[in-house]
This record gives C-alpha cells, structure tokens and sequence, in this order.
C-alpha cells in the first residue's frame, strides 16, 4: 500500500539504504570470494552515491520506506519485489555507465532477490512491533450523536484494528469530558464537528494524538499531515514529545552553545557586571520568578534593566515601549540583547534552552491564561533565550502577538529552524530598528511562509 501524505521516517530509509548495499557487499563475498570483495570495495564506493540516489527516489516513489501494521505479508512481499526490481534497473544502469561488466545481471539478480528478503523481514517485524503497541491504545472516537461517529467506530472495531478499548463521547452543548480525555491516547473527531477547537485544546494540553475526518471543504483548501483508517482519510495533529533526536540535539547544542558563551562573552559579562551600577544604583544582575517547562517555576538571570525597586509601588507591571523605569543604558541592553546573557547560565542548568518562548512571570502567567487562548501550551516546551516572537517583534509587542509566534514555534520545531532562529538573533542584536519590533499586520504570514520553507 502506497501512503500518501505522511512524512517521510528516516530511520526506515536509512534502513532500507543499509539493506541494499549490505545484499550487494553479501552476494559479491559470496560471488568472488572474501579477499577479491575487498579488493573490489574502492570501485564499488565510485558507484555508491548514484546507488544511494537511486535508492531513495525507488523507496520514495513507492512510499516503501513507510509501513502500516495492518499491511499484509503479500503487500509487503510486492513492494518489497518491486522494489528490488527498480534497483535492479537502476544498478544495471550506473554499473554500465561507471563500470562496465563488473557485476552480470545473475549476480544483481541474487542481490536483489536478498535484498527483497532483508526488507520484508525488517516490515514484518515493524508491522508486528507496530500492532503490538496498538493493542495497548485506548481510543476515544467524539461526535455529536450515534449517527457522527459510526463511520470511524465501524473502523476502530474492524479486524484491521484491535486495540485495548474504544470509547465514545457524545458532545452536544461545546463540553469535554477531561478523564475520557486524560485516560486516552487518542482521539478520533467525526467530520464537521462544531466543537473542534475545544477537543484540539484539549489534546495539545493533554500531549494527546488526534485525528479529525475532514469535510470535502477541507480537502481542497488546506494541505495538513494525512493519516488512514483502512479506507478512510484523516487529518492528524501530533501534540505528543518530540522524538528522541531532536531532545537530544536540542539539549546537546544548549550545553555547547551555553558554555562557548559564557566563555567568549565573559569579558562583555565582567564590563557590564561594572558598569551597571555606575550607571544607576543598584544591583547589576537580579534573579526573579519566571513558569518554565510543565508550569515549573524557575529562577532566571538578567541584567538590570530599570531603576533599583522599580515594581516597589506598582507591583508587577510590563514593559513598555518609551518605559521611564528603564536606564539610558538598559534601554541600549535591550536594544542589543545583552541583558539576556546571564541566562545562558540558566540554559546550561537545563531550565532553559537556547530556543523556545520566553518565559513569563508566574503573575502575569494567570491573567494571560484567562484572556489568550491556548496560553499554556508554550510551557509544553523548555522556554529559550531568544524565539521567534524575538526576532520578529520587540520588548514592547504584546502579549497576544508573542503568542501567536509560540504556537506557530510549538508547531513547527525543528534543528534547522532553532538554527535559523540563533542565526536570526545575530541580525537582531545588530539591527537596533529591527529589534525595536516591526508591528505590520500581515507579519506573522510572512513569517509562517518563512518557516513552512525551513521546515
């Protein structure tokens, strides 16, 4: 089965590259011999990038790379033979091309017919793997009424697809029900409902996997990430973790970076630490309360900005753009960022990371919560240094208008765009107009079209 729609799972073609080469490298020990296949490896490795192209653009082309636990043996047996057929094709081609004669259609034949073996093995045994953890999902299919979700329970409750237990709710009046909810792994919504919103909130809050049955409407006018039941198309939203590499390299670049910093930047660190006080009375760097990671508060560092006590008899208050608490040399810091750099003290502790919303004061946590939508959602990520509300507005950009940033952030995270953001930043700090914030309404389009194409 060819699954169109879904992202390509590069641990399986990378896999899938492996199994090639290693039935190639296998038939020619077999074909010539221990000593002559290793006499033989410096011509193979001429031939090797045109054999990896051509690898990815049959697994590609067939969607091979991909699997569904309910593919059969004898789907998986024909992709597999097609597969290695087209590599037949493509390997008899650049041999002939690169290096004439050196392997005979029997000997690509053999290798491919092993290849065929290692890669219906290694689907089986994912297909195998993949229904076992099906089995152990709770699934809670909403609608309006009996009528709404009898297609998608029909298919929960085919052979297809055995799991732990299917549940439904009813939602007539905009309610959900949160243990349903919390007790889930994931959540179908039948088509057209009205409530979408509150069960996407819900899931994003509750780190939830829904699917949605699109209207024909939505079809043609939006181009989300697509999944199947059997027969059926669905739109897909992942609120789970990220996967295991991208914490991994997120957290490994935040330890790097954070330590270089702190050791190329110490003298900017020891200058300021000085100038501060000369500057205005007072400390020269303060720490306060901020919500990180999962609603966890958290102490962060900063240089001082404003004027000693400048919340004694206002309390929390926020900036603002010509603030008369901030000093003349707070107001060039923050233009150039440069009171931000205690906290790469905070990113190698692990309370931040390089990237990610800023975080915010628990005070004012509360009361965004209950006027902007979805506001707890950024602390489903470590907060960050600098983010994309960061480069694209400024200290006094509001609240709602940062937000609107985290979440298309939180939407589309990945290495490359972190990295064009710490790009980015660089630009910022040297750009003090751009860091002063730009306030166009049709910004945040630009900047989506930016990170669709990083993305």
């Amino acid at each position: 089965m060819i699954h169109f729609g879904k992202p390509v799972r590069w641990g399986s073609l990378i896999a899938y590259q492996s199994f090639v080469h290693s039935a190639n490298y296998a038939v020619y020990v077999f074909w010539y011999g221990l000593y002559a296949s290793q006499k033989g490896i410096p011509g193979y490795s001429s031939m090797f990038p045109w054999l990896a192209l051509w690898a990815i653009f049959c697994f590609y082309m067939l969607g091979s790379y991909m699997f569904e636990p309910e593919d059969k043996a004898i789907q998986i047996l024909s992709i597999s033979g097609i597969q290695a057929a087209g590599m037949w094709v493509g390997t008899y081609i650049i041999t002939s091309i690169v290096q004439p004669g050196a392997y005979p259609p029997l000997f690509l034949t053999a290798a491919g017919l092993l290849h065929m073996i290692f890669t219906s093995a290694y689907r089986i045994l994912l297909g195998w793997l993949g229904k076992r953890r099906r089995q152990k999902k709770v699934i809670l299919i909403v609608g309006q009424d009996e009528t709404s979700v009898q297609p998608l329970l029909e298919s929960a409750l085919s052979q297809k697809w055995e799991f732990k237990e299917v549940q439904t709710c009813f939602q007539k009046q905009g309610e959900y029900e949160p243990e349903k909810m919390k007790a889930a792994d994931e959540i179908w919504v039948s088509e057209g409902n009205p409530h979408l919103e509150t069960w996407l909130y819900g899931a994003a809050c509750n780190g939830k996997s829904i699917l949605i049955m699109p209207a024909v409407l939505d079809v043609l006018l939006f181009k989300p990430k697509t999944a199947q039941l059997g027969d059926r198309l669905m739109y897909a939203a992942e609120y789970s973790a990220r996967s295991v590499w991208f914490r991994f390299s997120k957290r490994t670049i935040d330890i790097t970076f954070s330590l270089v910093g702190i050791c190329l930047l110490s003298p900017v660190l020891l200058i300021l630490y000085i100038w501060i006080p000369l500057n205005s009375k007072g400390k020269s760097v303060f720490k306060q309360e901020r919500v990180g990671k999962n609603g966890n508060v958290f102490h962060i560092y900063k240089f001082r900005t404003m004027v000693d006590h400048a919340e004694k008899d206002t309390g929390p208050v926020l900036a603002e753009l010509a603030d008369p608490r901030i000093t003349s040399l707070g107001r060039w810091m923050r233009a150039t960022r440069l009171d931000e750099i205690p906290q790469l003290f905070n990113v190698l502790k692990g309370d931040m990371s390089l990237v990610g919303p800023r975080p915010e004061r628990p005070f004012f946590v509360e009361q965004f919560q209950s006027k902007v939508p979805a506001y707890q959602l950024r602390h489903s990520v470590k907060p960050g240094l600098t983010g994309l509300a960061q480069i694209n507005g400024s200290y006094a950009t509001k609240p709602e208008e940062k937000h609107y940033f985290d979440l298309l952030y939180l939407r589309t995270a990945s290495f490359l765009l972190d990295v064009r953001i710490l790009v980015q930043t660089l630009f910022v700090i040297m750009n003090r107009e751009q860091a002063k914030g730009v306030k166009q309404p049709h910004q945040l389009q630009r900047v989506d079209q930016k990170v669709r194409h990083t993305g």
